[in-house]
């Protein structure tokens, strides 16, 4: 934990979904206790300790964290391409491409600010959203806990 994390609670989450989401976008944001740049660092140097399939660490998944790198799981000995970074502004923002469900195509970018009370607020916008509001809304949660598991792993660096 940084210095300026440790008078944090709890109670400083931010969790929100803002309202109104545009249509072909889902969004999260979370401030966190830990600093900007340990968050953009777990958020790329981590990738598979905090994004999971179901409740399991995803620790199958690589990331060369610059423009034009891939991301890719590895399983049962074999490299699967699983997305693509499309830019890095170190520290501040990750914009990469996942395929999600198999088939659907999505781009998530990460936007990494100093928060109010010396953490980090990070912002995710997933799009294209194509399914309904109510899937949306499960999607933007997921997001937020996609995020805090984060934090975790900022923590524990």
């Amino acid at each position: 934990m940084d210095a300026a994390d440790a008078d944090r609670t709890p109670a400083d989450d931010r969790a929100t979904s803002p309202s109104p989401t545009p249509p072909d976008d889902a969004h999260a944001r979370l401030e966190l206790h830990v600093s900007r740049s340990r968050a953009f660092d777990a958020y790329a140097r981590d990738f598979g300790s905090w994004w999971q399939r179901g409740r399991t660490p995803r620790s199958d998944l690589h990331v060369d964290a610059h423009a034009g790198g891939a991301i890719v799981e590895h399983v049962g000995g074999e490299e699967r391409p699983w997305g693509e970074v499309h830019e890095v502004e170190p520290g501040h923002r990750i914009r990469h491409s996942y395929r999600h469900g198999g088939e659907h195509a999505a781009v998530v970018t990460a936007e990494f600010h100093d928060g109010e009370q010396g953490g980090a607020v990070v912002e995710l916008h997933h799009e294209p959203w194509e399914g309904s509001d109510e899937e949306r809304a499960a999607l933007q949660d997921a997001w937020a806990e996609a995020l805090r598991r984060l934090e975790t792993v900022a923590s524990a660096v």
